[in-house]
């Protein structure tokens, strides 16, 4: 009787930590099963080349995930991804000043993610409209406007010598591994912690259970 009690126990932790981790385990064997299927991608520079290309997605996904987590759809991230890119560009190209274009890179970002969160959360018109509206808006915007003045996103000035600077921080390395591989790696655990650790991690979790009840509850 004891032990078929602990054989159930051990079970039930096992099921409940393989469902809790099933995002994890699903990515190991996808990327098992691409190794095995790409032979060049079992080197290490082979790998190296997967987690430098797929930085910038991974970045946005995790933006994404807190948005699907609370119930909603964000259709607007590639073409805002897009015009903010573009525009960037723009402003790089004309300030030659990496500070500066970071700035406003973050700026003109939030501006983007903020008007999507004015209709979404204060006017309560639904996610999926309002993301599906504002994904055409800007894509719109930045065909329009750089196709208007005959730029692309790889019109960058490259005559300058903060060139170099912006350039190489995309393509940097730290002993062999990419460095925006790395800041992937450190938001990843940042957004682990925030997520499963912090006040606003366990509300963005209860709103996407049950928004009705976390207000009752007072989240």
């Amino acid at each position: 009787m004891g032990n078929n009690t602990l054989a159930g126990k051990k079970t039930v932790s096992i099921g409940k930590l393989a469902s809790s981790y099933i995002f994890v385990l699903i990515f190991l064997s996808i990327f098992v099963a691409y190794l095995i299927i790409n032979q060049g991608a079992t080197t290490w520079s082979g790998v190296m080349n997967i987690l430098r290309h797929s930085a910038v997605v991974g970045i946005l996904s995790f933006g994404m995930g807190l948005v699907i987590i609370t119930g909603g759809i964000d259709l607007s991230v590639g073409s805002m991804l897009s015009l903010v890119g573009g525009l960037t560009v723009v402003v790089f190209n004309n300030t030659h000043n990496v500070l500066i274009t970071l700035l406003f890179a973050l700026a003109a970002g939030t501006v983007c993610g903020l008007i999507n969160g004015l209709f979404i959360g204060v006017a309560q018109m639904p996610a999926f409209i309002v993301a599906l509206a504002t994904m055409l808006i800007y894509r719109s915007i930045a065909q329009f406007y750089l196709r208007t003045m005959g730029l692309s996103i790889y019109s960058m000035d490259a005559s300058t010598p903060t060139y170099d600077a912006i350039y190489g921080f995309g393509q940097a390395k730290v002993a062999t591994i990419p460095v925006v591989g790395i800041a992937l790696l450190v938001i990843t655990a940042i957004m682990v912690y925030v997520s499963t650790m912090t006040k606003f991690g366990k509300q963005v979790y209860s709103i996407g259970s049950n928004e009705k009840a976390a207000h009752l509850a007072g989240e």
